[in-house]
Parts: structure tokens; C-alpha cells; sequence
């Protein structure tokens, strides 16, 4: 019997340095998991035809050629565009948020692998559920040493493998891949993270508390790494957003 695939498209938005603004405050790694990676891919070249085929975004053309679907440089109306296509692909994400002003953030940088620690506690459960698939994974280029990157990926992999088959019985299959910007499914991991991460400023801008009102169905897990919750619908996701800013 083949074995039937799953796809991770994970990217990240933030960074993990100690120094932060309340603007910087949030860490956020999220994966989107499909079985349809081509449908996605035909779906958002045509959007990407129909835009650059559009009169209309003509002044844009160029720069829209050269950045490619991505959520903090892209025309308001060709983001408008992409919300309008997103809430209609095939996908679910998974998000864990790292919030700097937690006490542990110090420590979690102290051990040295803090990107990869959140790696871990992203991916377990997702390849735990999948582990009689095949887990392809890829993900955006991270950092300025792109093959480090790579290898330490396959450690935290193997390490949820390991772990996974010594409870179950099972080693799971996993291949992995990093991909540029030019993987025009990694655009939706990137436009799913930008709303997340405007909905944790202090105050979202009302365009994004409408996108978040769009493409919420598509979540499938928000995770608050210090705070050890999870959160799987709407009503908690707010709930989410309360405790970050009221009592942290």
C-alpha cells in the first residue's frame, strides 16, 4: 500500500532576540499542514496571473513581480486579494507564540537552541497524529547559515521520532526540505503569521481583526509556549489575547 503524504509549510514571524519593543515583543512559528500542496500552488499562481494581468495593479507590477506574495510589503488591494483566496484553500495551521516579557524567555535563550526547543514543541503532536503518513516538510530559510540550519532541523526531527516510536511503537517518516520565498505556498504561512502577529499588538488594526474574523476557521491550534495553554477556537483565542496583555 502507498503511504499517503502530509506537507508542513512552517515559517516564523519576530524574532528571538532578548532585546525587544512592545512591537517585537512576540516570537511566532507556525506550520500549515495540507494534503493538497499542488491545489494551493494552482490556486495562488492563478491569483498571482489575475493580479499581474490587472490594469488596475499596473503601477505596483514591478515590485509585485519582484516581492511575490508577501504580507508586510504587498498593495493593500493585492492583500485584500490573498485574505479573499486564503480562507478558501485547503490547509490548517498550528502556531506556538513565544511572549518575551515571560521570566523564562531568559532561560529558553540561555540553553542556546531556543528556535529549536519551539521547533519541537510545534511539531511533536502534529507528526505524532500523522506518524503512519509520510511527513514532508519544508520550510523557510531561517538565519544566515542555511545548511547549520538544516542539520539542526533533522536533529529536532529526529529526536520526535525517536521519542515518537519508542512510546508507539512506530518511527515515523519524515523528509525535509528548505525552500526560498520563490515557493509560492510558503506565502500562506507567511500572511497567516501576519495576522496573528497583529492581532497580539495592543491595539490590531481593525483591517486585521476582520482578516483574523476570515481566516480563523483555517486554525487549527494557538499555543502560548510559557503559559503552557492551548487555545482552539475562537472564544479562547481572545481569551489568548487578554492574558497576554492584562496579566503578563
Amino acid at each position: 500500500m502507498t503511504m499517503k503524504d502530509v506537507y508542513y509549510y512552517i515559517d516564523e514571524a519576530g524574532t528571538l532576540e532578548s532585546l525587544f519593543s512592545e512591537k517585537d515583543r512576540f516570537f511566532v512559528i507556525t506550520c500549515c499542514i495540507t494534503d493538497s500542496p499542488e491545489n494551493i500552488r494552482s490556486s495562488l499562481n492563478e491569483l498571482k496571473m489575475t493580479i499581474e494581468d490587472d490594469p488596475y495593479f499596473a503601477p505596483q507590477l514591478k515590485k509585485f513581480k519582484n516581492d511575490g506574495f508577501h504580507a508586510t510589503v504587498n498593495h493593500f488591494y493585492i492583500s485584500a486579494r490573498y485574505y479573499n483566496k486564503l480562507h478558501s484553500l485547503n490547509f490548517r495551521e498550528y502556531s506556538v507564540v513565544i511572549d518575551k516579557s515571560f521570566s523564562q524567555f531568559k532561560d529558553l535563550l540561555y540553553r542556546g537552541r531556543a528556535y529549536y526547543d519551539v521547533l519541537y514543541v510545534l511539531l511533536y503532536k502534529r507528526i505524532l497524529s500523522n506518524r503512519q503518513l509520510r511527513n514532508v516538510m519544508i520550510f523557510e530559510e531561517y538565519g544566515s547559515k542555511p545548511y547549520n540550519h538544516l542539520e539542526k532541523i533533522k536533529q529536532i526531527i529526529e529526536e520526535i521520532c525517536q521519542k515518537i516510536e519508542r512510546d508507539h511503537d512506530v518511527y515515523p517518516t519524515v523528509e525535509i526540505y528548505v525552500h526560498d520565498k520563490t515557493d509560492i505556498v510558503l506565502s500562506i504561512v507567511d500572511y497567516m503569521n501576519y495576522v496573528l502577529f497583529q492581532m497580539l499588538l495592543p491595539k490590531p488594526p481593525e483591517k486585521m481583526v476582520e482578516n483574523f474574523s476570515l481566516i480563523e476557521p483555517k486554525i487549527g491550534l494557538l499555543n502560548s509556549f510559557f503559559a503552557k495553554k492551548f487555545f482552539l477556537n475562537r472564544l479562547s483565542m481572545l481569551f489568548l489575547f487578554i492574558l497576554f496583555f492584562y496579566f503578563c
